[in-house]
C-alpha cells in the first residue's frame, strides 16, 4: 500500500510539471512573431523600456512609454492633465538596420523609429521626441517577467508598510509583509465590474486582495502598474498598491 501511495504521488507531481511546462509553452506560443511580418533583426537583453515627455510649449505635458519585449511592442501615452493615461497600443516589432517597425494586432504599420539600445527616436509622430532608456523599469519588468514564467499570474505590492501577493489562480496565493510569509490555496473571486476581489485563507488567516483596472504609479520606484489594489489580513486595514497581470 505504501508504494502504491508513493506511485501515485509520484503520478500527481508528474501531470503538474507537465501541465506548467504546457502552460508556459503556450505562452511562448502566443508571444510568438506572425509569419506574416518581415524577418526581424534580434534585440539583445529584453525587456527594454523606453520614457519622455513630447515637447510641446504651453501644452499639458504628454508622458510617452514605450516597452520591448520578446516580439511584441507596448506603447502608452499619458496626458498628465487627465486622470489616467490611453488604453496602451500593442503588437509586433521588427528591427532592420537602425530603424525599428511597429505593427498592430492586425498586422498593419503603426510605427516607425530610430533605434539604439540607448534610445529611440519617432519618425512618423511625436516631432521632436526622444525616448531614452529607462533601466529601472527595464529591470523590474525583466524580473516580472521571471515570476510569470514561474506560473505568477497575478503581482501586486506596496510601500509604508511593504508587502506584494503572487496569485496563480487555480493554484495559491503568496503573500509577504515584513513580519512574515504565508501561503493560501487557489483563491476565490468576484467582480462588480470595476473591481475585482480575491480571497484566500491559509487555515489561520484570511486575506482579501480587490483590484480595479486603474493605472497606478508606485510610489517608490515610479514603475507605472495596470491596477490599484489593496490588501487586507483577517479583516484589519486597507494596505494600498499597485499590481499588474503578467500574461497581457
Amino acid at each position: 500500500m505504501g508504494n502504491k501511495a508513493v506511485n501515485i504521488i509520484i503520478i500527481l507531481l508528474l501531470v503538474l510539471f507537465i501541465s506548467f511546462r504546457l502552460s508556459i509553452a503556450c505562452d511562448e506560443l502566443n508571444r510568438e512573431r506572425p509569419a506574416e511580418l518581415p524577418e526581424s533583426e534580434e534585440i539583445t537583453d529584453l525587456p527594454l523600456s523606453f520614457t519622455g515627455t513630447v515637447p510641446c510649449e504651453g501644452c499639458p505635458d504628454t508622458e510617452i512609454h514605450f516597452h520591448l519585449d520578446q516580439n511584441r511592442y507596448e506603447l502608452l501615452e499619458w496626458d498628465l492633465a487627465d486622470e489616467l493615461p490611453s488604453e496602451p497600443e500593442r503588437g509586433y516589432w521588427v528591427l532592420s538596420g537602425d530603424t525599428l517597425t511597429t505593427y498592430s494586432e492586425d498586422l498593419e504599420i503603426s510605427n516607425r523609429f530610430i533605434f539604439s539600445e540607448d534610445q529611440i527616436n519617432p519618425i512618423d509622430r511625436y516631432e521632436g521626441l526622444r525616448l531614452y532608456v529607462n533601466h529601472e523599469e527595464s529591470s523590474i519588468r525583466k524580473r516580472h517577467n521571471e515570476f510569470r514564467d514561474e506560473g505568477v499570474d497575478f503581482l501586486a505590492s506596496g510601500n509604508e508598510p511593504f508587502w506584494s501577493v503572487q496569485i496563480r489562480f487555480g493554484n495559491s496565493v503568496v503573500v509577504r509583509t515584513p513580519e512574515d510569509e504565508w501561503e493560501a490555496g487557489a483563491p476565490d473571486s468576484e467582480d462588480d465590474g470595476y473591481l475585482t476581489t480575491y480571497s484566500a485563507s491559509d487555515g489561520s488567516k484570511t486575506f482579501e486582495i480587490s483590484s480595479a483596472e486603474d493605472f497606478c504609479r508606485d510610489s517608490m520606484s515610479g514603475f507605472l502598474f495596470t491596477h490599484t489594489v489593496t490588501l487586507r489580513i483577517d479583516g484589519g486595514s486597507e494596505m494600498r498598491g499597485c499590481g499588474r497581470f503578467l500574461n497581457q
